[in-house]
């Protein structure tokens, strides 16, 4: 993820550029934008994605945690951990006034339904979440622990349903010696809520052991509704995106195997 900083808390500065053709709603350079309210996690699910305000969706780390005890599991927390090394991202002295900070990937969003970008695809129930800080202590992720009921597409790593696999995404929350708790948002993405039932598109890069979620959908009577601010919610039930994927993953399986 390519960080670009934005600082909210103090005088409130809005800012859009245009760059190779996209509207992106903020500066091209590095820079701290201040924002006057605390920062809100992306929409609810009537006017985009369904976390804005909800943040119980985000777990909450200390910043100055003891390191693990145990030698093995010390070293499979910076095997994981390494990946959001030099994000330059978290601070280390926050301002008094500093209530969090976004983050700028200026990585292209992926598609809605992003099959052919996907190393994996699941429908899973998010059974734990919990947030750390990189090695280096500039980074911070949060890591869901999801229930596997139904693999829909096979990644490098074989997932199978009934168990459960470890996926990461950016941000969370970094409580500080002082009692200061600073909220940390990369850009347009949500996180998904313990208990929800969800489909989630997984890259990997070979730098973690976990997957990384790409983008995804919370599942529930009323509709399948994006955790992502990707452009207007698609308005699919459940099983209408269900079928989409199945489709979609037939179909890409086919023109690689005619």
């Amino acid at each position: 993820m390519n960080v670009k900083k934005i600082k909210f808390g103090g005088v409130l500065v809005l800012a859009a550029v245009v760059l190779v053709g996209f509207v992106l709603p903020w500066p091209a350079h590095r820079t701290e934008i201040a924002a006057r309210a605390r920062p809100t996690p992306p929409a609810d699910k009537h006017n985009g994605p369904k976390t804005r305000g909800d943040y119980s969706r985000y777990p909450t780390t200390d910043y100055d945690a003891p390191e693990l005890s145990d030698k093995v599991e010390r070293e499979k927390r910076e095997h994981k951990s390494k990946r959001y090394d030099g994000q330059d991202w978290v601070v280390r002295n926050p301002a008094p006034e500093t209530t969090g900070f976004g983050a700028i990937d200026e990585t292209p969003p992926p598609a809605a339904v992003p099959v052919d970008q996907s190393d994996a695809i699941v429908q899973g129930h998010v059974s734990n979440a919990h947030s750390h800080l990189s090695n280096d202590k500039r980074g911070i992720y949060t890591e869901f622990d999801i229930a596997v009921d139904e693999v829909l597409k096979s990644g490098k790593n074989a997932i199978r349903a009934g168990k459960e696999i470890t996926v990461d995404r950016p941000g969370g929350i970094v409580r500080y010696p002082n009692g200061q708790s600073l909220f940390y948002s990369a850009g347009a993405i949500g996180f998904p809520k313990v208990g929800t039932t969800v489909i989630l598109f997984l890259t990997t890069d070979g730098k973690s052991p976990n997957y990384q979620v790409l983008t995804g959908y919370e599942l529930d009577e009323t509709g399948a509704w994006a955790l992502d601010y990707l452009g207007p919610e698609l308005g699919y039930s459940p099983s209408q995106l269900l079928q989409i994927i199945r489709d979609k993953v037939a179909s890409s399986t086919q023109e690689k195997h005619p």
